[in-house]
């Protein structure tokens, strides 16, 4: 077959799948200009209405991924911090040391009244926990404070 036989054919076979389509295309656009058939609105009876069913959401305890279930997360329950109200000491001097020996008695000044403190001793909420020839250790309500000379 030549060159031009198989373009003559081929033309032909593009004219009639085109026509084809046109056709069909003009068919569709036609039918819309027809009338629907009248419904007859006496027999129309609509249908009752069913009731929608509720559903719920649950909770899965089971993690589909690990095949384990989970334990539910544990509240923190927080304390309140109550902030403490800060010691004020009274007014502390440490004057002076008496050695004995080994004992050792600190001479101190405790609001302008002078006392004579063992080491552990208590007068009025003040106790010398221990001390030195230079300084002191005093716990008053719980808290330590250091005194020098």
């Amino acid at each position: 077959m030549n060159k031009q036989r198989k373009t003559y054919i081929l033309l032909v076979a593009v004219i009639i799948i085109w026509s084809i389509v046109g056709f069909q295309f003009l068919g569709y656009v036609d039918s819309e200009n027809e009338l629907p058939e009248e419904i007859p609105y006496e027999k129309f009876v609509p249908k009752e209405a069913k009731e929608k069913e509720l559903y719920t959401v649950s909770t899965h305890e089971r993690d589909p991924f690990l095949d384990k279930y989970s334990r539910p997360k544990k509240v923190i329950r927080r304390k309140e911090v109550v902030p403490k109200e800060p010691i004020i000491f009274p007014s502390i001097l440490f004057k002076g040391i008496i050695k004995n020996g080994d004992k050792k008695l600190f001479i101190i000044e405790v609001d302008g009244v002078q006392q004579v403190f063992k080491i552990n001793k208590v007068i009025n909420e003040v106790q010398v926990i221990s001390g030195t020839s230079k300084k002191i250790e005093i716990k008053y309500k719980g808290e330590i404070q250091t005194f020098y000379r």
